[in-house]
C-alpha cells in the first residue's frame, strides 16, 4: 500500500513554505516603504564620520521610531507564522493517525479532531528542540534589526544598501520558520502513527514499528541506515547511535542533527 498520508503531509509542508514566504515578503514590502521614508528624511552624506552619521540618524527620534516599527513588523509576522503552523497540526495528526490505523484493518478506531486537540496538547510539545524563542523574543528581534540598521548607517550605506541589510534579517527569520514547519510536521506525523501502536498495545496486541526513510540524496546517512529497522513498540529505534521512539522524537536526548528537518516516517506492525 502506498503511503498516501506521508505524501499528503509532504504536500502540506510545501504549502506551508509557500504561505510563509508570502507572509514574510508582504511584511517586508510593507515596512520597507516606511523605512525608506524615514531614512530619506535623515540628512546623511558620505562626507560625515561614523559618529556624525549616527548622531544625525538619532535626531527627532527617527532612528528609535524606525527600530520600533521594524521590530513590531517582524515580531508580528513571526507570531502569525507560528499560529499558522500550529493550526495545521491537527489535520496532520488526524490524517496520519487514521491512515496508520486503517492499515491495521480496523483494530484501532479512527480519531476525531476534538480528541486530537487534547492529545497534541499533552503528547507533543510544540517546536521542541527548535529555536522558536529566536523568532518570538522581542529583545532579540530588535537587537538583530538594530545592528543591521546602525551598521548600515555608520558605514555610509545607501538607502538600498540598508534595506538589503534589513531584508537579510527577514530572510533569516523566514528560514527559521520554514525549519520549524518542516520539523514540527514530521514530529506530529510520526507521533500520530506512534499513538496508533500505543492504542493497539493497550488492546493486548504484540506491536512493532518500522522506520521508513525518504529515499533520496538529501536523507542523512544515519537515517538511511535506519531505514527498514523494526523494533517493539515500547523500544526506541537506534538512529546513528541515538535513541528515538519515532522520527522527530527528542524525548530520549536525540541531537538536533537527528531531529531538525527530518523527513522520515514510521508504520505500525501487528504480530
Amino acid at each position: 500500500m502506498s503511503d498516501i498520508a506521508h505524501s499528503w503531509t509532504d504536500a502540506q509542508i510545501a504549502e506551508m513554505e509557500k504561505e510563509l514566504k508570502k507572509y514574510y515578503q508582504d511584511s517586508y514590502n510593507e515596512i520597507a516603504k516606511e523605512m525608506r521614508e524615514i531614512l530619506s528624511k535623515m540628512n546623511l552624506n558620505k562626507n560625515m564620520t561614523a559618529s556624525e552619521l549616527y548622531a544625525e540618524s538619532r535626531k527627532y527620534e527617527r532612528l528609535e521610531t524606525l527600530e520600533n516599527q521594524l521590530t513590531e513588523s517582524l515580531k508580528s509576522v513571526n507570531s502569525d507564522s507560528v499560529k499558522m503552523i500550529n493550526g495545521k497540526m491537527v489535520n496532520v495528526y488526524q490524517t496520519n493517525f487514521n491512515w496508520n490505523a486503517g492499515k491495521l484493518g480496523g483494530v484501532v478506531p479512527l480519531i476525531n479532531k476534538e480528541a486530537i486537540k487534547s492529545i497534541l496538547a499533552k503528547d507533543v510539545s510544540p517546536f521542541q528542540m527548535l529555536a522558536i524563542d529566536n523568532i518570538k523574543d522581542s529583545a532579540l528581534i530588535r537587537n538583530k534589526l538594530t545592528n543591521q540598521l546602525v551598521n548600515g548607517i555608520v558605514q555610509g550605506d545607501s538607502i538600498n544598501g540598508i534595506a538589503k541589510r534589513i531584508r537579510s534579517v527577514y530572510e533569516s527569520n523566514l528560514s527559521d520558520s520554514i525549519r520549524i514547519a518542516r520539523t514540527e510536521t514530521t514530529q506530529v506525523e510520526a507521533r500520530g502513527r506512534y499513538n496508533v501502536g500505543e492504542e493497539a498495545k493497550k488492546m493486548g496486541f504484540e506491536v512493532y514499528k518500522k522506520w521508513i526513510a525518504t529515499n533520496d540524496s538529501r536523507t542523512r546517512d544515519a537515517h538511511v541506515k535506519a531505514n527498514g529497522q523494526i523494533v517493539l513498540q515500547d523500544k526506541p529505534f537506534n538512529v546513528g547511535g541515538e535513541k528515538m521512539m519515532y522520527p522527530g522524537d527528542s524525548s530520549l536526548g536525540a541531537s538536533a542533527e537527528n531531529v531538525i528537518n527530518c523527513r522520515c516516517t514510521m508504520v505500525t506492525i501487528l504480530k
